[in-house]
């Protein structure tokens, strides 16, 4: 019996008909019309690639009450407004895959309407840049103030780069106009009212593949009657002072005033001391203050005489032990903390090569006696092996502890780690250039023939070469994708892919590159030239700055765990520069320097001159950058080694 009928009986016919005269009105006045949802972006058709922006719009008579993406009917990301964005990784799906997107939207009376299916085909030309990092910038500023914005990321095929910064208040910003993998491109942005916004950015290369959006930088925008202001004092004065990454063209002690309320970060730069930063919590109409007590670097802890010009550079034992040669025949150990000598050991010739230091703390070097040496920890010989000519390169040390040493023989010497001969490979002239060896075991070396090799470490057989139009008395650096970068007297430097010695890219200085390059943490390259500069290029070899000495640049720069760059000059001066290449300090020594530096785990800073001397100097670096190829030969030890 139907359920009408069973109601019917129960009711009676005047019920039933009241009941349902009693609901026709709520019936007849339901919502029946379905939302209306459109994919804008990507379009139909379209070819895909890294990360893609997909944008859902959707209306309704009433209201939107919700937003579902499916992509392969697999939903993805809902939300409970009528506008969906989702940044949707392609880079997962397999290449020429045609995934389809559609949406659906629901309105309050639960009315479900569909979108047109979008169909895309995935294809990567290349890959993405990585993910930029939080955009720099200021975090607080007023109604239709200009900002400033930079952001910054690398590409890992070297393509250039375009940036789209995202504003947080739904303006589509341009692209930027494509820079150089590395480079930093700089935004200004004028927000139209009060309120807080979360700035990111992303990425896309020249074939059009985008990065990922950048985490966010909340940005607090005040009217412009809300102002503070922050007194900024030190000790010494005179010191720039620099707001939210913005010089303000005041030193201290000064008032910055008609400043926007919320946390901003105050940095104090003045030469020969640390660089002090802090942050500061602006409130209206009141002052904030900054007391900094600034910290002298760059003077120093000790210094060490011994009977000859140094041109050696230093290694660092595992327990800190300081060690060089020096021209007076001599290698000395010294204290790291006064600089005392542990012990010296004389050999029959001067001594440039600069001592590698091996796991087991055994100590070698080259000498212009012809020899390679081999000392115990304690200074005493251990072994001893006979080139055919002096010997200024530096031994690189193998994991399996084969030495490689060139010599002006014009031989890159293979020996066993008890310093018997394994093999050498013969050059068309001396090497002075000191090898270095891939993660693969390649050993790359220089040589005055003007060229560069790359040698076989199990026979000694050549694998590739490559030919510049001057002497490579340059060591090269290895980067993290085994790009080799090196200088030559033509006047270059050249970084070349390890698989085929062919070139990347080149960059003509205004003289000889003795100099021989480091790398820091952003992959930046450091390199100094006989035209008196020192050198910042991008990995894709693009330059970023350059920063005149008074002479030739030879000595090789280290780079701190705090990205400063630290070098010598001919001029006579040991020079620490900032990562933006802008002066931190500089010390004066009584000759010329090419010697290459050495930063100690507590940040010492250690270099040779030509005035007889080496220096152990105070730095604010924490130690040693982790990249790739921080210094000259690799590690504090020396080992011309890449990897482990």
């Amino acid at each position: 019996m139907s359920v009408f009928k069973k109601e019917w009986r129960r009711r009676g016919a005047l019920g039933v008909l009241a009941a349902v005269f009693l609901l026709m009105p709520l019936a007849c006045g339901r919502d029946k019309e379905l939302p209306v949802v459109t994919i804008t972006a990507p379009s139909d058709g379209e070819t895909v690639s890294g990360y893609v922006s997909i944008t859902v719009e959707a209306t309704d008579d009433d209201s939107v009450a919700s937003v579902t993406l499916l992509i392969n009917d697999f939903e993805v990301h809902t939300v409970d407004t009528s506008y969906l964005e989702y940044e949707w990784n392609t880079l997962e799906l397999e290449e020429g895959s045609t995934p389809t997107i559609k949406a659906t939207a629901l309105d309050p009376s639960d009315n479900e309407g569909e979108s047109e299916p979008v169909t895309v085909t995935v294809m990567q030309p290349s890959n993405p840049p990585n993910t930029p990092g939080v955009p720099e910038g200021p975090s607080a500023g007023f109604v239709g103030d200009a900002l400033t914005f930079r952001a910054t990321t690398t590409d890992p095929d070297g393509d250039s780069i375009s940036f789209q910064f995202d504003w947080g208040d739904g303006s589509v910003p341009d692209w930027t106009p494509y820079v150089a993998s590395g480079e930093t491109v700089t935004e200004q942005k004028s927000f139209q009212s009060e309120g807080t916004y979360h700035v990111k950015v992303k990425a896309k290369d020249t074939y059009e593949v985008t990065s990922a959006f950048s985490p966010g930088l909340t940005v607090v925008i005040s009217p412009v009657s809300s102002t503070g202001s922050i007194q900024v004092n030190s000790v010494p004065t005179g010191a720039e002072i620099w707001l939210d990454g913005t010089n303000t063209g005041k030193t201290t002690n000064a008032l910055l005033d008609k400043i926007a309320p919320g946390e901003r970060t105050v940095s104090l730069r003045k030469e020969g001391y640390a660089d002090y930063q802090t942050k500061v919590t602006v409130v209206a109409e009141q002052a904030a203050e900054v007391n900094a007590t600034l910290e002298r670097i760059g003077e120093v802890i000790w210094q060490y005489e011994t009977g000859g010009e140094i041109l050696s550079s230093p290694a660092i034992g595992s327990d800190g032990t300081i060690y060089f040669g020096s021209q007076d025949r001599y290698v000395y150990a010294l204290d790291p903390v006064d600089g005392n000598p542990k012990w010296s050991y004389n050999t029959d010739g001067k001594v440039n090569s600069s001592p590698a230091v091996g796991s087991d703390g055994k100590i070698y070097f080259g000498s212009d006696d012809t020899y390679l040496h081999i000392l115990h920890p304690e200074g005493v010989r251990y072994r001893e092996y006979k080139t055919e000519g002096y010997i200024s390169s530096s031994p690189a040390l193998a994991a399996d502890g084969t030495i490689y040493v060139g010599s002006g023989d014009g031989n890159l010497w293979a020996l066993t780690s008890e310093g018997k001969f394994k093999w050498k490979y013969i050059t068309g002239n001396d090497v002075t250039s000191s090898a270095a060896i891939g993660t693969d075991g390649t050993i790359y070396v220089g040589s005055d023939d003007n060229y560069l090799y790359a040698i076989n470490p199990a026979d000694g057989s050549e694998k590739w070469s490559y030919k510049t139009g001057g002497k490579v008395s340059s060591s090269p650096a290895i980067d993290a994708d085994g790009t080799v970068y090196f200088g030559s007297q033509d006047k270059y430097v050249y970084a070349l892919d390890p698989a085929d010695g062919n070139p990347k890219w080149s960059y003509e200085t205004g003289g000889k590159v003795n100099s021989s390059p480091a790398i820091g943490e952003d992959g930046t390259i450091y390199i100094g030239s006989d035209d008196n500069y020192l050198y910042a290029f991008t990995p894709a070899g693009t330059l970023k700055w350059q920063y005149e000495t008074g002479w030739f640049v030879r000595s090789s720069p280290a780079v701190g765990a705090d990205g400063t760059i630290y070098f010598g000059s001919v001029d006579g001066y040991i020079y620490a520069l900032r990562a933006d290449g802008t002066l931190k300090w500089r010390y004066e020594t009584g000759d010329a320097v090419s010697s290459s530096p050495a930063i100690g785990a507590g940040g010492t800073i250690y270099c040779g001159s030509t005035d007889h001397y080496i220096y152990a100097l105070s730095s604010d670096s924490p130690g040693l950058a982790a990249s790739p190829w921080p210094k000259f030969c690799h590690d504090k030890q020396n080992t011309g080694r890449a990897g482990p």
